[in-house]
């Protein structure tokens, strides 16, 4: 070992040690963002978080680039020049979804801390997993090495948004706007709680998404242009029952919309990561996770897995006729909320192409597709830098990371194409009830996913400096 890796060996020494000591710290700053509701949906405490993200990030240091509110959330964009030869953009978000659910054991912005059977003690509230506490745990692990050793291991770009949870339209326009100032970063990371049940999972990339709405109403084609008594089924026509049989032309009744991808989605690389996978992963454990009691083909866990991602699947969320609690009448028209998941190479044009077509064919009648957002998937390979580095920090720590090819949700990842560094996912820590009651974070998980982001972080400035020798 020479002596720059000596160094470097001993200032991440002490970067952790600083983090495990400190972790009270983290704690108290993860509730002071969970007490601050910052909805997107509804506007609600957003200018609040904002000012206090700012003050945090000012008080790291950071060059403000941007945040002002130009729009409506605002993308919060700082700077920290540590003079290394390594860029990393970190990316968080200070949005969440609501709290209204009436189950919740603590008030869902009181922060406190639960011990919930099976996990130990707890942080629960609004974004203690998504992504408050994991937006916590960027700022505290920086602030921990700052401290420690007086400097970072890599330049850094945050980008922090506050509109994830509806869409990231301010996200995607501010990267695409702003591409040379952010070009020179060497990796995008994406810290997250990523402990789901046994090993911490990273994701090769993620599906797109079209997210929308597909509507008929009475009118010439024959349905009632006001709701009239059922009694007149038998000789008009019905605008809920053209819906549903237009629908049933779409996909199976497992949802698999008829059409797929240009080929198989699936490398051999990604086939060769699904059979590691099957070998170590509880399908049925993951089902149960998901309130599901089977899977709904009988299938080896291999092929349910590239079920899982190469399917182009449509997702029914709610079927409408406008009634009510009204019975015993024909409505006037009825509409249906659906969601595309479209692996990488599906564009969303192509698949929407698709899907009105077919509803044109099924006979449906004067209908209208209304689209409130859409994104292509995103992928990258094994050989991304920073994503070894991801590893490395999963295994120091004791644990044995599951490799997916993408991920089966979706992320408008693909954004940061535009700066040349795909997005990757990662980092220890586990949690759970995300957009639910009682969304939480395990305490010694958070502590866990500090230390994984302090190791990522020296990790990627080793790797670069032997890409570059």
């Amino acid at each position: 070992m020479n002596s720059n890796q000596l160094l470097d060996a001993n200032n991440t020494h002490n970067d952790l040690s600083m983090i495990d000591r400190c972790f009270a710290d983290y704690l108290s700053l993860a509730q002071k963002f969970i007490r601050q509701p910052s909805i997107s949906l509804t506007g609600q405490g957003i200018p609040e978080m904002v000012s206090l993200l700012l003050d945090e990030l000012c008080g790291l240091g950071a060059e403000i680039v941007h945040g002002a509110p130009d729009t409506d959330p605002p993308v919060l964009h700082a700077r920290m020049d540590a003079g290394k030869p390594v860029t990393v953009l970190l990316y968080g978000m200070y949005d969440v979804m609501p709290a209204e659910e009436a189950d919740w054991k603590t008030p869902p912005f009181a922060a406190e801390v639960v011990f919930l059977p099976d996990l130990g003690e707890c942080l629960v509230g609004r974004g203690a997993e998504n992504s408050k506490g994991p937006l916590a745990g960027i700022i505290y692990a920086i602030r921990c090495m700052l401290d420690s050793t007086g400097s970072l291991p890599v330049n850094l770009e945050l980008v922090i948004e506050g509109q994830e949870e509806n869409g990231s339209r301010n996200l995607r326009a501010y990267l695409e706007e702003n591409a040379a100032r952010l070009n020179h970063c060497d990796v995008a990371i994406f810290p997250e709680f990523c402990e789901y049940g046994r090993s911490p999972r990273v994701y090769l990339g993620f599906k797109g998404i079209v997210h929308g709405r597909v509507e008929i109403r009475g009118g010439e084609w024959g349905g009632p242009t006001a709701p009239t008594h059922s009694s007149n089924l038998p000789w008009i026509d019905s605008p809920a029952w053209r819906l549903v049989n237009g629908l049933n032309r779409l996909a199976s009744p497992r949802g698999d919309f008829f059409r797929q991808g240009p080929g198989n989605p699936l490398s051999p690389e990604d086939e060769a990561l699904l059979r590691e996978l099957a070998r170590s992963m509880d399908i049925e454990k993951e089902l149960r996770s998901r309130n599901v009691s089977r899977p709904v083909l009988d299938q080896d866990p291999v092929d349910m897995l590239k079920r899982l991602l190469s399917t182009t699947s449509l997702n029914l969320s709610r079927l409408e006729s406008g009634l009510g609690q009204a019975a015993a009448s024909i409505p006037a028209q009825a509409s249906a909320r659906f969601d595309l998941r479209l692996p990488p190479g599906v564009s969303p044009q192509d698949a929407m192409a698709d899907f009105e077509g077919r509803l044109k064919q099924s006979g449906l009648g004067d209908f209208e597709v209304t689209i409130k957002d859409s994104y292509p998937g995103s992928k990258f390979s094994m050989k991304q830098m920073g994503l070894q580095p991801l590893l490395e920090s999963y295994k120091t720590l004791g644990r044995q990371p599951e490799i997916w090819p993408f991920c089966p949700g979706s992320a408008p990842a693909y954004a940061f194409d535009n700066i040349g560094a795909p997005l990757i996912l990662g980092g220890l820590g586990a949690g759970g009830n995300a957009h639910g009651a009682n969304e939480y974070a395990v305490l010694q998980g958070m502590n866990r996913f500090a230390q994984s982001l302090c190791l990522w972080l020296h990790g990627c400035a080793a790797e670069g400096g032997r890409r570059s020798s």
